[in-house]
């Protein structure tokens, strides 16, 4: 970014992967449309197909 980043993978916490490992579910691709803070839940729509579903959440 800017010349400041050399590595772009430096610009996340960690890989997909690793956060799997310790029980995170993560979706790349996908976009959250709208969150229900009061019933921990999300509307979600997948970027590739455009299929839109609802997920619930622990947190965010």
């Amino acid at each position: 970014v800017g010349g400041v980043v050399k590595d772009p993978k430096g610009l996340f916490y960690a890989s997909p992967e690793s956060l799997k490992a310790e029980g995170i579910d993560v979706y790349m691709g996908h976009d959250v449309t709208k969150i229900d803070w009061a019933n921990k839940k999300l509307h979600v729509k997948e970027l590739k197909t455009g299929k839109e579903f609802d997920d619930n959440y622990d947190k965010l």
